[in-house]
């Protein structure tokens, strides 16, 4: 086993795949039975085929070189998609010519979350679906912000969305993967050209040109339907505008406000002069516009978008402290018999969360367990006052209720919801 197998191999156990369905598909193929032999022929094929990073690196083959399609038919550049939350993609360098690409799932994840909000909210398909809501729109983007900012995870709220939206979404988010992935191959290609005096700042903008040169040349002789430089765009437009609102990635890479000016001037170098540069500056400016909404909207809303946030808030909280009460006040009013319902709040609670809002849950969270713990302090001090005792045993069984919702919770809430209630519960900033 090579060195950047054994490193592939290091990054799956370190980020092992979820048991998925083509997994538990493949366990009822492989149970013997006359009824499914011909199901395995005729479904398995398309079940199990290629997988995501296989999916993209055949939509940029066309465009590679043949150096760098032997590199990775010898295997000497190896694909791999781990299943960490973060969104990101590397290359990992190895001796005798040999590249591990890493994308993380959480790449494929998020952007995909993005452009389905983006495309179900700001969108419309003249005589299929016309509908839109910015508003709610650019909330439910910003809330994906902020999952991201505070979990680096992909996560939102649940909306109405039309079968056709999501296939534009889908195509979008599919070329805005494979631009990413290009651009990877574009530091393959630099090492294999042995440019390693080049300084950092340099090498990522080459690396961005390559893979609009990659891209043009696999779509070259294709039809295009305008989608594949949108995504492109709209990829990077996603990164700006975290930027913009003060998240630091932390990277070597320019600012992608940067990188998005110079994918734009690629484009309009490089496009043919038959309208299509046109088009998809067109195009491209009408996402940055929706984009800056979306910001202004986040950073400063106006008094009727302030108002109607204000009201979706107050609702959420609401709702949020009725159940959590309706679920540890039980049976209600008996403080001697308390006992938390944790079945009703684990079938009630997703509903909540997947409405929006998720920072006032995680500040309500907190705020009951400061309560509680600060019902504990003078329980603690006073432990015969019978009204201190009944707040008290409240205010526990809510606590009870978090804590056993947030401890069978998956991730990114089980990590985020815990921070909330482990830093109420010690009285310390949440």
């Amino acid at each position: 086993m090579s060195e950047a197998e054994k490193y592939v191999a290091g990054l799956q156990r370190q980020f092992p795949r979820e048991r998925s369905f083509a997994q538990a598909f493949q366990t009822f193929l492989n149970v013997p039975g006359p009824l499914i032999g011909r199901a395995i022929s005729v479904g398995k094929n398309y079940i199990f085929g290629d997988s995501h990073e296989e999916s993209l690196y055949n939509l940029i083959k066309p465009g590679l070189s043949l150096e760098l399609q032997k590199l990775v038919d010898n295997k000497s550049v190896l694909l791999t998609k781990i299943h960490d939350p973060s969104p990101g993609a590397y290359v990992k360098y190895f001796p005798n010519q040999e590249y591990v690409i890493v994308y993380n799932q959480g790449l494929v994840n998020f952007i995909y979350r993005v452009c389905r909000a983006f495309v179900a909210h700001f969108v419309s398909i003249e005589g299929v679906d016309a509908s839109n809501d910015p508003v709610n729109g650019a909330r439910i983007i910003a809330e994906i912000f902020w999952w991201y900012e505070k979990a680096e995870a992909a996560y939102g709220p649940s909306y109405q969305i039309s079968k056709q939206k999501i296939l534009i979404a889908n195509r979008l988010a599919t070329w805005a993967e494979a631009f990413f992935l290009a651009h990877e191959f574009g530091h393959i290609f630099i090492s294999e050209e042995a440019q390693l005096d080049i300084d950092v700042r340099a090498e990522e903008t080459s690396a961005d040109i390559f893979a609009i040169a990659t891209i043009q040349l696999a779509l070259s002789g294709k039809p295009q339907s305008g989608l594949e430089w949108i995504g492109v765009e709209l990829g990077l437009l996603i990164f700006a505008a975290l930027e913009e609102l003060g998240i630091d990635f932390g990277t070597r890479h320019p600012p992608f406000a940067e990188r998005l000016e110079i994918f734009r001037s690629e484009i309009g170098k490089r496009l043919p002069a038959d309208g299509s540069a046109e088009s998809v500056k067109r195009y491209a400016m009408q996402c940055d516009r929706i984009f800056r909404e979306i910001i202004r909207i986040t950073e400063y809303p106006e008094a009727v978008e302030r108002e109607f946030y204000s009201e979706q808030e107050l609702a959420v909280a609401k709702s949020f402290r009725s159940l959590v009460d309706q679920c540890a006040d039980y049976p209600r009013g008996n403080p001697s018999a308390l006992t938390a319902d944790h079945m009703t709040f684990r079938h009630e609670i997703p509903k909540l969360i997947n409405f929006g809002f998720s920072y006032v849950i995680f500040r309500e969270v907190f705020e009951m367990a400061l309560s509680m713990k600060r019902l504990n302090d003078q329980f603690l001090t006073d432990p015969d006052n019978p009204k201190v005792a009944a707040e008290f045993a409240l205010a526990f069984n809510r606590f009870r209720v978090l804590a056993l919702w947030i401890g069978d919770s998956q991730e990114p809430l089980n990590s985020l919801f815990s921070q909330a209630l482990s830093s109420g519960a010690k009285g310390a900033g949440a």
